[in-house]
């Protein structure tokens, strides 16, 4: 499994996911109480709500991947470290220390960064997808891996069943799959 875009692993990050979505429902209440002047914004942010779900479990599903296969590692392989989510973490206080802090001014203020950052995001994103579909470079999907074709091998080969035993036994449990 390929690991999804940062702007996936971003958004399905369930604190992000989290807040998303409550940003998601407080702004559905708004165009609620604003008629039906507010429709395209509450539609707006439904497909914001739905990107940000389907982003959610593209992430979840990517990061139990990953733990079966850290699982399948070496006993003495090291994990990597917690130390990227500190920067995060000191982001997501600051921001709930100024809403706290203030009064509905604060609130209003974060509320309108945060949609136009995620209008700015979005905006961004578009013009990156327009400009891949004008562009005369192949995509990843379309590019052509070269075939080596040996018709006669250099040394003799073992058959395929001694060479599956011959391996350690964290490489037959990922030959085998999980679980089995």
């Amino acid at each position: 499994m390929t690991r999804p875009p940062l702007r996936t692993m971003i958004l399905g990050h369930p604190l992000v996911a989290t807040l998303a979505m409550l940003f998601g429902l407080f702004m559905l209440y708004l165009c609620w109480l604003g008629g039906s002047g507010w429709l395209i914004m509450a539609v707006f942010t439904a497909v914001g709500m739905l990107a940000t779900l389907k982003a959610s479990e593209r992430a979840s599903a990517y990061r139990k991947w990953k733990r079966e296969w850290d699982a399948l590692a070496e006993p003495g392989a090291r994990p990597r470290g917690k130390s990227r989510y500190v920067v995060g973490m000191v982001l997501a206080s600051l921001v709930i220390l100024v809403v706290i802090g203030s009064g509905a001014h604060a609130v209003a203020m974060v509320a309108s960064w945060a949609f136009g950052l995620a209008a700015a995001v979005g905006l961004f994103t578009l013009m990156r997808r327009i400009g891949r579909w004008f562009s005369a470079a192949p995509s990843r999907s379309q590019a052509v891996d070269p075939v080596a074709i040996v018709a006669k091998p250099i040394m003799p080969m073992p058959a395929p069943r001694d060479a599956c035993d011959a391996l350690p036994d964290y490489c037959q449990r990922l030959i085998s799959g999980p679980g089995r």
